[in-house]
């Protein structure tokens, strides 16, 4: 039996000042400080140990309990561990004035328990945030946060001098104060900022779960450093040195770049290549002045005409304030020259190659190769890559004979080429590069033109029918052919060792890859986004988790009502309080997370919200819904708020022009798993490629083809069809099945199920329509290759007396309607309308019966 030892107040508390009693979960081997604040008096400690015996810290030599000196923030502290059994209970840290000045003695209890009583020595859950660097000037207060989940047990900071201090609303320590926030979040004011706080701190909070009543733990490591240390006092801004951005330029041309932010421009400056520095107020530098930017908020620099001497790079260091939050962004471009034999590699840029086009041409001909303008796209440059492997610009000053640009409205790049000798022959790749939601983007266009009699420029594809992926090197001395199996990775080296530059063609003849390095590598599918919504009144916390190992750059959250938050820095906003991404690592797969909390929340937050964590490599998003139960509990409140998905459209009614494109859209605030368009006419249109299509129809007069075909070729291990009757056929590996002198039951709808090769579960088709006519029998009947046989024996005797009994036998009851006697007809009719709905029912799918191992064969 585990007994705690407790204090029990005796007479000597009545001259005693009690501070709030700390609660110290803890377990075996940790450390707890317990501190007193600075004060202006001097004072005398003693440790009043569980069981009441107190002991001045002058002469204290107790087992498992070191003292330490006074500081700058505290009187006096001791640190009680590593913890084990014996510790454990109520301890007191007390100050008794030196001097008699009247003042009461002061005690901070601090009550240590273990966490887990069954195992003491059991970890909690301990996340901590990457460590964040806050740019300060004197007389200023930083306000840092953390949240957990649950409700706060304590809140505790670390100073550059390693004293844990616990930060409460008793709490008087200098520099310090506990800020009222919810009950999931500990924030401490820091300031006013002197020398003294400058360094390493570390924040953090211990939370319980209300539900789970799980212990965590959340640390926030920070560094404090003066924003000008010429001018301690002047005002700081929160500094972010945005990635090197690259561009080509050719000698003669003019070009601008700018930094753009929010609130309002404090001011500009520029660096130039040469070292030398000039702001928004001064007389523009020599080839090189910021411009008029209207009503826009940027810093924006026009650089040109180019000389060799403007060459290099630029920074533009723009200072932006919104409120109380102040900015400085740093962006240096790379200008360069491009070598059109060594074009420059941006290997951070995500490249995607458009479908390739080929043309059959004559020398006098011309070619316009485009790249349109893309939704959220923003333009940066374009170039072109000749048949014999040379790449150019495309800028002012642009000049590559027999190539003209195309300015047009809606066109991102774009050229004429003029065939005007075997130069303009072979594959030629157009390159637009841009910025997707401010992350680099490349797409490409290979082009290839053909002339009859004319072979195209070594290095181009030439296609392929094989059921292979074809590695074609533009280097003019190489290249081969791979047999690559579905569904295996593979690894293998193919060209010289000299080679810096690799095109991957598909047996369609698009270019998989097309780029400059030795290594291509075709990637998975995008992680999913985890989401999470906790609820306690008055607090709302929602958070957002993606596995990837990409580094993140932001994360953002859209309200209902579309307005856009950013996490970033655990800093507070009205009501809101967000922080930016958090690592950490669960079976050895790294866990980025970005989390939200808010207090009292309005009408306006309810409803379903959008997450987006943007990386290096791509976006991902999450969507949850924030429902308060206790707001939703009044009617009106509930009438207003959006509680589940809506799929919208961007107009009711589209009008066009007859034979002219047109393009549909609809949104929803949910994840999209598939996406389809209904036509009219009952015609289904998929936005994504369907897993398998199937089909049901005649071929070679008397046989009917049953067969499914699965997106992109995959292997299979097995195919099944399943007759209306419940009749059913297996095929290994092949998915095709032909039915010799077929029976009505065969020409009403099968069901098609295909197993891919590799996966656990079974894709499943209807054929949509029951066959009614064939084809002319025209030639002999041919079974189809590698498809299974099936059928009844003999002629087609049998089904054409069949089609000449039926069609005398509606001849006749015509006859008899028109002829015979009034009575006669509406008999006859009857009959007639009876024999013709008992046909057609015939051809109708009706609905499978029970699987039995009577009518299921396989």
């Amino acid at each position: 039996m585990l007994i705690h030892k407790t204090y029990i107040p005796d007479e000597r508390d009545d001259v005693i000042a009690w501070l709030s009693p700390i609660e110290f979960p803890t377990r075996i081997g940790q450390n707890i400080d317990i501190s007193l604040s600075k004060t202006a008096y001097m004072e005398d400690f003693y440790i009043r140990m569980p069981g009441g015996l107190d002991v001045m810290t002058t002469n204290a030599n107790i087992e498992g309990v070191t003292i330490h000196s006074s500081s700058d923030f505290v009187s006096c502290r001791i640190t009680i561990g590593p913890m084990n059994e014996s510790l454990l209970g109520d301890w007191a840290l007390c100050g008794k004035p030196a001097d008699n000045n009247g003042e009461q003695d002061r005690c901070q209890l601090v009550r240590i328990s273990w966490n887990n009583i069954a195992n003491p020595a059991t970890q909690w859950t301990t996340t901590n945030r990457p460590e964040f660097d806050y740019a300060v000037n004197f007389g200023g207060v930083l306000s840092p946060t953390v949240v957990g989940s649950g409700n706060r047990i304590s809140c505790h900071i670390i100073t550059p001098k390693g004293e844990d201090l616990v930060i409460d609303s008793d709490s008087d320590y200098p520099h310090l104060k506990l800020v009222p926030t919810g009950s999931s979040t500990c924030s401490v004011a820091i300031g006013p900022i002197d020398a003294s706080l400058l360094g390493d701190w570390t924040l953090y909070g211990k939370f319980r779960a209300v539900k789970r009543n799980v212990l965590n733990e959340v640390r926030l490591p920070m560094n404090l450093f003066l924003y000008d240390e010429e001018n301690p006092y002047s005002q700081a801004y929160n500094v972010t040195v945005r990635d090197l951005i690259r561009r080509i330029v050719n000698l003669g041309s003019t070009l601008n770049v700018e930094v753009t932010s929010t609130g309002k421009v404090d001011s500009c400056q520029c660096k130039t290549p040469s070292g030398d520095t000039f702001d928004l107020d001064s007389h523009s530098y020599e080839g090189a002045s910021f411009v008029n930017v209207a009503g826009s908020i940027a810093c924006r620099l026009e650089i040109g005409p180019f000389t060799e001497e403007l060459l290099g790079n630029w920074t533009i260091i723009g200072k932006f304030s919104n409120n109380t939050h102040f900015t400085e962004l740093q962006q240096t471009f790379q200008l360069s020259e491009e070598d059109p034999r060594n074009p420059i590699i941006d290997a951070d840029r995500t490249v995607t190659n458009l479908n390739e086009q080929r043309v059959d041409s004559y020398i006098g001909d011309s070619q316009r190769l485009i790249i349109n303008t893309g939704s959220k796209i923003v333009a940066e440059s374009c170039h072109i890559r000749t048949p014999g492997g040379l790449q150019y610009a495309i800028s002012e000053g642009f000049n590559v004979p027999g190539v003209e640009v195309i300015e047009e409205n809606g066109v991102e790049c774009g050229v004429i080429v003029h065939v005007l000798s075997e130069d303009a022959i072979g594959t030629w790749t157009l390159i637009a590069r841009a910025a997707r939601k401010g992350r680099p983007i490349e797409r490409r266009l290979p082009f290839t033109i053909n002339v009859e009699g004319i072979l195209s420029s070594p290095g181009t594809d030439t296609g392929t029918d094989t059921d292979t992926d074809t590695d074609t090197s533009t280097d003019t001395n190489f290249k081969t052919a791979i047999d690559l199996t579905r569904d295996r990775s593979v690894n293998k080296t193919v060209g010289p060792q000299s080679a810096v530059y690799c095109r991957l063609v598909d047996p369609k003849g698009v270019a998989r890859f097309d780029g400059f390095g030795r290594n291509v590598k075709l990637t998975e599918g995008k992680p999913l986004v985890s989401t999470h919504v906790a609820q306690e009144k008055p607090i709302v916390t929602v958070s957002c988790s993606v596995a990837t190992e990409a580094a993140v750059h932001a994360c953002k959250f859209r309200d209902p009502q579309g307005k856009i938050l950013l996490a970033s820095s655990s800093m507070s906003q009205d009501r809101y309080v967000v922080h930016g991404t958090e690592t950490s690592y669960q079976s050895e797969v790294k866990t980025h997370e970005c989390g939200l909390q808010i207090t009292n929340p309005l009408v306006s937050d309810l409803g379903l919200w959008r997450c987006a964590i943007e990386t290096e490599e791509d976006t991902y998003y999450g969507f949850m819904a924030v429902l308060c139960p206790w707001a939703l509990m009044d009617p009106s409140v509930a009438a207003t708020v959006q509680q589940e998905p809506i799929l919208k459209t961007q107009m009711e009614w589209v009008e066009e022009v007859e034979a002219e494109p047109v393009t549909l859209f609809c949104t929803v605030e949910a994840a999209i798993r598939y996406c389809y368009f209904r036509g009219p006419n009952g015609t289904t249109f998929s936005v994504s490629p369907e897993a398998m299509i199937v089909d049901h129809f005649y071929s070679h007069g008397s046989n009917m083809i049953v067969e499914g075909r699965v997106y992109d070729g995959r292997a299979l291990d097995y195919c099944r069809y399943v007759r209306i009757d419940g009749f059913g056929f297996l095929t290994n590996g092949v998915c095709q099945l032909t039915i010799r002198n077929p029976t009505i039951l065969d020409m009403h709808p099968w069901t098609v199920v295909a197993k891919i090769r590799g996966q656990d579960t079974e894709i499943s088709r209807d054929t949509m329509e029951a066959i009614l006519i064939s084809e002319p029998n025209t030639t002999t009947p041919v079974p189809a290759p590698e498809s299974i046989e099936i059928g009844v024996t003999g002629s087609q005797r049998g089904l054409v007396v069949f089609y000449v009994f039926m069609s005398v036998l509606l001849v006749s009851i015509l006859l008899g309607v028109w002829l015979g006697p009034k009575k006669s007809r509406e008999w006859t009719y009857s009959r007639a309308s009876a024999f013709r709905r008992s046909f057609q029912n015939s051809f109708r799918k009706q609905p499978l019966p029970p699987p039995t191992p009577v009518n299921q064969q396989f």
